[in-house]
């Protein structure tokens, strides 16, 4: 979207983001991703060579309908311990 909901800091709103813009079908994955490309902080932000293999994942999961949080290293696991 053009308008992203931010907070006090300029952070991003992550519970009107997830109200405004995304889906019941939208996978949990891409939201992982996208609010964490949005960290106020640029450290704690994953690098594009970190973050185009998830979205590539995803791709291939959507297209193959293979579920991706069958895999013991989800996407979201990973974006969570910072990998």
């Amino acid at each position: 979207p053009d308008y992203l909901p931010r907070t006090q800091d300029f952070g991003l709103n992550v519970h009107l983001f997830n109200q405004k813009y995304c889906s019941k079908d939208c996978p949990k994955q891409f939201i992982a991703i996208a609010i964490a490309c949005c960290d106020i902080k640029p450290d704690s932000r994953p690098a594009f060579c970190v973050s185009h293999p998830w979205l590539e994942a995803l791709a291939l999961s959507v297209e193959t309908g293979v579920c991706l949080s069958s895999s013991s290293n989800t996407i979201s696991d990973r974006i969570s311990n910072g990998d």
